[in-house]
């Protein structure tokens, strides 16, 4: 998770367990702009082989639909999916698998926003990355209808935009919310966790850690300058806070220890 930073520095900040694992959230975030509701990324989903269930020790308590009815949501209410990367642990929960041995669409009413070229790179993907896309859980929204390829920088709705930052993948998005003068925008994997603002703090699963380290510097500097909320969609503890530079390195505010 922390590329080429050592143990003896990430640690401080996510202490492992006996098997080198550390805790990770799957962050989903929903927006509801009153006249569109957006579901940004579906975690890992109820339908991993249990072999990597097991493996990365998941917990699913009360998993992604669970948590929209507490707010009271149900999932046909959800009017478009965005998919910052097909990854599993991002797109997992966009279908499920009926009693058929079918899987279908999670969200029946929604349109599926994905980059036309990470859909390319998820039916045909690298050697290196091919153990992180799972077909099942992307394919078939094609088949019935649901599929919304965008390329490059998008506006899903007024308001709502996807934004082009690679590095993690070749297409991996962002996605950038404006309401009100003010900006949320939701790093993906560009940036996974508050402990990976510091520049050097670049997963080995990037394909294209330069392209990583230079947009994360690029964003940095417009979260800065604007004063965006940041949403960071694997950490456990803090999804949402704010970029600032201390002793001349950037570091993640939290959002309570702002007035």
């Amino acid at each position: 998770m922390f590329g080429v930073v050592p143990k003896v520095l990430w640690q401080k900040i996510y202490p492992s367990d006996d098997e080198n694992r550390i805790r990770l959230g799957l962050n989903s975030l929903l927006i509801d702009t009153g006249k569109e509701r957006l579901l940004v990324d579906t975690g890992i989903g109820p339908d991993l082989k249990r072999r990597l269930w097991e493996f990365y020790s998941v917990e699913r308590d009360p998993g992604l639909l669970g948590a929209l009815e507490q707010i009271g949501y149900a999932a046909g209410d959800i009017d478009y999916v965005i998919n910052t990367h097909l990854h599993f642990d991002h797109c997992g929960g966009n279908t499920y698998h009926t009693e058929g041995e079918e899987h279908v669409p999670t969200f029946p009413n929604a349109a599926y926003v994905i980059q036309k070229c990470e859909w390319e790179n998820g039916l045909n993907p690298c050697t290196r990355d091919k153990p992180s896309y799972f077909a099942p859980y992307f394919l078939p929204l094609q088949g019935h209808g649901q599929l919304q390829l965008v390329e490059g920088d998008s506006e899903i709705v007024p308001g709502v935009e996807a934004v082009m930052a690679t590095g993690h993948t070749s297409c991996h998005q962002c996605v950038k919310v404006s309401s009100q003068g003010r900006t949320l925008f939701f790093l993906g994997d560009m940036v996974p966790t508050s402990g990976h603002v510091g520049l050097p703090y670049i997963m080995s699963y990037d394909l294209y850690p330069q392209e990583t380290m230079e947009n994360k510097q690029r964003f940095f500097g417009l979260a800065m300058k604007e004063d965006w909320i940041v949403a960071f969609n694997h950490d456990p503890d803090r999804f949402f806070g704010r970029i600032v530079k201390k002793d001349g390195k950037f570091v993640s505010e939290d959002l309570t220890a702002v007035p």
